[in-house]
């Protein structure tokens, strides 16, 4: 049970290492390479709210699940990239289909924003977590993945050492098992062979010569 876990608890470990190092490098991937400032994956990506303009309905470090879709109405919150190429989270207001403009305001904002292509739009926001920005800040940070990978390195060359210790004893311990069966296999071995040069002995001197016979044989 207890090497079960172990090996759970390892597989769980590389399983999170591999989800933050290649979501990290995905990420890095599509905004510095790919200039896409939300990156979709299979349709999907995530933006953290930053300002207050969309309050009541989101609030600071809020974490926003946005999905693209074929078509907007008034109404959706919408994340886009704006004229000055950053990411912005508003409401929909309207949408112009003959000239594929629409125009977008926050909820705490007075007026509407400048309008904007259709093109511009990333997706439509569909879930809303509270204060879980926070954690994916935390999670791209690159001091933070940096720190996770040194104590990852160091707990897995701790464990294999401690592994490789154990092992190392075992194996000790079986050739020493080995060497005392061995020890107690040996006098046994010796007493069968005294025993056959007893028994040889017996029978050597037991049997006349033939030289003796004749010569305790009578002269007629």
């Amino acid at each position: 049970m207890k090497k079960a876990l172990k090996i759970t608890g390892r597989i769980l470990a590389y399983l999170f290492m591999s989800i933050l190092i290649g979501g990290n490098l995905y990420i890095i991937n599509a905004k510095f390479v790919m200039h896409e400032q939300l990156p979709m994956l299979g349709g999907y990506g995530y933006a953290v709210v930053l300002s207050g303009s969309m309050s009541p309905a989101l609030d600071v470090n809020d974490l926003l699940i946005v999905k693209e879709c074929d078509s907007y109405e008034p109404g959706d919150m919408v994340t886009f990239v704006d004229s000055q190429n950053d990411l912005v989270t508003h409401r929909l207001v309207s949408i112009d289909t003959e000239k594929n403009i629409m125009v977008t305001k926050g909820d705490a904002n007075n007026i509407n924003d400048p309008p904007l292509e259709s093109s511009r739009i990333k997706g439509k926001v569909v879930k809303i977590i509270p204060g879980f920005g926070n954690i994916v800040n935390i999670l791209q940070n690159p001091l933070f993945v940096l720190l996770v990978l040194i104590i990852f390195i160091f707990i897995t060359e701790r464990s294999y050492k401690k592994e490789k210790k154990r092992r190392k004893s075992d194996l000790e311990l079986i050739q020493k098992e080995i060497e005392q069966l061995k020890l107690k296999s040996c006098p046994v071995s010796s007493d069968n062979e005294n025993t056959a040069e007893t028994a040889g002995d017996s029978s050597q001197s037991s049997e006349p010569s033939s030289d003796e016979t004749a010569g305790n044989t009578p002269y007629i």
